[in-house]
């Protein structure tokens, strides 16, 4: 039972954030052809979108290693779980820092909406 839940958590989390990271790769490319000379708050937003995509993308390889450490594990009949544990936190981790750039990047799209410059 154990060695389920090791593969569990990251394998639950991986669609979560697959579809996360298409969606706002999916809102970074509207951004990105709708201006053609943008703003220094559109230029703001699609920094934050290029952090949160990088973020997204290392969450993503962070929880394949897990899986595939975990499945090495399981397979080579060691129970050193900690290291999956290590590689599903730092996805976590990295997870959490891309929300933090999104939501940032969402509060300058509410500021671009209402017309209001760069400070």
């Amino acid at each position: 039972m154990h060695d389920l839940t090791l593969w569990f958590t990251p394998l639950a989390l991986m669609p979560a954030v697959a579809l996360l990271t298409y969606s706002t790769a999916t809102r970074y490319g509207r951004l990105r052809e709708h201006n053609t000379v943008p703003e220094p708050l559109d230029l703001r937003r699609i920094a934050l979108f290029r952090m949160a995509i990088i973020g997204l993308y290392i969450s993503m390889g962070l929880l394949a290693a897990a899986l595939l450490t975990s499945a090495w594990l399981f397979y080579t009949g060691q129970h050193h779980a900690l290291i999956v544990l290590l590689f599903t936190g730092a996805s976590i981790f990295t997870l959490i820092f891309a929300t933090a750039q999104l939501t940032r990047e969402a509060l300058l799209a509410g500021r671009s909406t209402r017309g209001e410059s760069v400070e």
